[in-house]
């Protein structure tokens, strides 16, 4: 029997179907659907149509607007592929990268959690705006490579499991470096991803993990000696740079002395930066070579 049931009768349904779906492991984007549907049929509209003026189309919305108070939007989103951080002024962002199918448009700022006055102050200075875009460049390029995007070459089995323990601890030092939490955590996974990263371009010609880590260990400069040999076009010099730059990584493990904020978001993107062009490197792909660029009104 149709009803016209209050908000509280509604809260009661969604608390019942969301115990029967959590019960069943269903996860909050899954339910996020279902459970609309579900109080629907249980309020006896078994058959209804969405978006045509009806009561039953508004009492869905009705019990979605009340559904929707129980999440973030981060908690039903449906992922991405990557992501990553950039920091400018002091002020650290997620940068995401998303799931795409088709050809699409892509305005990198609407990729990132930045307020629209952010967005605009970003721009005021052409450096920060080409360092973002930068930036998001050596992600979206490191998400090709794990996520067999077109235009990217599928690198070795082998390596795309480095590959993607690499996009792991960055997106950890994004996290970290996005939250009130302490720096260190940042630097030290920024660090390992780049030797990880590094790592799996050489296991795409040497198929040996075991001496990959007893040869190489964490010595930045012997890996990149190494990732030179077999990748001569990279940009070998900003990634020396990058590399004399990074804190040794079991000195900084230990260490009380470490870097500040701004110095820990700066690692964390160079880092990014060094998987970006492992990423460039082993596939070939480049999404500079691939994005229109269109100005922003």
């Amino acid at each position: 029997m149709h009803q016209n049931p209050s908000d509280q009768d509604i809260f009661k349904l969604i608390h019942r179907f969301e115990d029967e779906l959590e019960e069943q492991e269903v996860d909050p984007s899954k339910r996020s659907w279902e459970v609309p549907h579900l109080v629907m049929k249980a309020l006896g509209y078994k058959n209804f149509i969405l978006g045509v003026p009806s009561i039953s189309d508004h009492l869905f919305e009705r019990v979605r607007g009340i559904h929707q108070t129980f999440y973030r939007p981060k908690d039903i989103g449906v992922g991405g592929l990557h992501g990553g951080v950039f920091m400018f002024r002091g002020i650290a962002t997620w940068i995401y990268i998303p799931i795409a199918y088709g050809t699409c448009a892509v305005n990198s700022l609407d990729l990132s959690d930045l307020s629209d006055n952010q967005k605009i102050w970003l721009q005021g200075r052409s450096k920060d705006f080409d360092s973002y875009n930068s930036t998001f460049h050596d992600l979206f390029d490191f998400a090709g490579a794990i996520g067999n995007l077109e235009g990217y070459e599928r690198p070795p089995e082998a390596s795309m499991s480095l590959l993607r323990l690499a996009a792991f601890h960055h997106q950890a030092a994004a996290a970290t470096l996005c939250s009130a939490f302490d720096v260190r955590g940042c630097v030290q996974s920024s660090i390992l991803a780049t030797e990880i990263a590094m790592k799996a371009s050489i296991l795409s010609r040497i198929d040996n993990m075991d001496e990959i880590k007893n040869k190489y260990g964490h010595n930045l400069h012997k890996l990149l000696g190494k990732f030179m040999e077999y990748f001569p076009k990279a940009n070998i010099d900003r990634m020396m740079d990058v590399i004399q730059s990074f804190p040794k990584f079991v000195e900084n493990r230990y260490s009380q002395d470490q870097p500040t904020r701004r110095e820990a978001g700066r690692i964390a993107m160079e880092a990014q930066f060094i998987s970006g062009e492992v990423a460039r490197a082993l596939t070939g792909g480049s999404i500079k070579d691939s994005v229109v660029k269109k100005d922003l009104e």
